[in-house]
């Protein structure tokens, strides 16, 4: 599903979307919240005519057209149409207002920087459901970025609890290139936590209490990744498990560079409300900031062959063990032309783009 995107295209077996079997604990508002966009029409509906309105929780766990409470920390919105904002005077309820109607900005705001005033994203969601891990090998690459620039491939587990504004919580893992953050231009592995939509927490790595470092762990969060894929050669993946431990409700990270990963440490449960349950979202893909928008993956448009990959994918069950990816998944793409993302077919997608978006 792309930013902007109709009615007809979040329909079951519209565009941008990927036909796979729903998960079994998916909650009973998943049959409504699977055309969404259509559905907060008729929300609008009822409620001009004097009826009560629909389940917050349909409302809440929608794509709101593509991006938000779909795996990413992004704003509310809503649309009549493709191109036709709701007016204050006719929304359903004004939620987070101050992020805006647009229904691609939350996730660059949650990147930017003062000096980075636009973000883009090409991702893969699963449907709302219940979800307790992800397993992903993914390329990891390196660029020579300016302050101000971003660009990362990763995980996003999200529940947005009853009230994204308030209750979202978040997980992210993966690669990322940030001057910013890091000082430097090389590839680091990193994580990022949050438990209230970005009010008062939200922290990456280990630059505030939080993560757990495990005994023993060979690599820390913030740690540099080397090597990283040459372009023009040979591939370095990174190898990544992100599940909840069933006897504790706390979050494991796993890591290996070209090998099979190992225990980083965990987000303790009591750090979250939402997410010490269970995940309602996990995405996947990449996302990049700044201007001019830098390379996302490898820099290349897929379904290129030397476009980044993710392969290996998989699920994770309450018990702990890995499980095929047999759900169904929206397509995320802000500027598809700049920065997109393939179907999951065979556990893998492909995504990036060269970057310079400037729409």
């Amino acid at each position: 599903m792309r930013c902007g995107s109709s009615c007809r295209d979040a329909a079951p077996g519209g565009a941008g979307r990927s036909r796979r079997r729903r998960p079994r604990n998916t909650p009973a508002f998943a049959d409504v919240a699977q055309n969404l966009p259509c559905r907060e029409k008729a929300h609008e509906k009822r409620t001009h005519a004097g009826l009560r309105p629909l389940p917050l929780a349909a409302i809440h766990l929608s794509a709101r057209h593509s991006a938000t409470n779909m795996g990413f920390p992004f704003g509310p919105f809503s649309r009549r149409g493709p191109d036709e904002p709701i007016s204050p005077a006719t929304a359903p309820e004004p939620r987070c207002r101050r992020f805006g109607k647009d229904p691609c900005t939350w996730f660059g705001k949650a990147l930017q920087s003062n000096s980075s005033p636009k973000g883009y994203f090409a991702a893969q969601s699963t449907i709302p459901g219940s979800y307790y891990g992800f397993v992903v090998t993914m390329d990891v690459y390196g660029f020579n970025l300016s302050k101000g620039q971003k660009t990362m491939a990763s995980i996003w587990i999200t529940n947005p609890g009853d009230d994204i504004c308030y209750d979202l919580n978040t997980i992210w893992v993966g690669w990322q290139i940030s001057p910013e953050i890091y000082g430097d231009s090389n590839t680091h592995f990193f994580t990022y936590w949050l438990r209230d939509a970005n009010q008062t927490t939200g922290c990456y790595d280990m630059k505030c209490p939080g993560f757990r470092l495990a005994n023993g762990s060979a690599i820390a969060p913030g740690a540099i990744i080397n090597p990283v894929s040459d372009v023009n050669g040979g591939r370095q993946k990174i190898m990544l498990k992100v599940f909840r431990e069933k006897s504790t409700g706390n979050w494991w990270i796993h890591y290996g560079l070209n090998s099979s990963p190992k225990a980083v440490g965990y987000y303790p449960a009591d750090l979250f409300k939402n997410l010490s349950k269970e995940t309602s979202f996990i995405a996947f893909g990449g996302a990049v900031s700044g201007s001019p928008a830098p390379p996302m993956g490898a820099g290349t448009l897929p379904p290129a062959g030397d476009a980044a990959s993710m392969h290996d994918i998989a699920l994770v069950d309450e018990d702990g063990n890995t499980k095929p990816f047999d759900v169904d998944t929206y397509k995320l793409e802000m500027n598809s032309a700049c920065y997109s993302v393939t179907p999951v077919v065979g556990a893998k997608c492909s995504y990036g783009g060269p970057g310079g978006c400037t729409n």
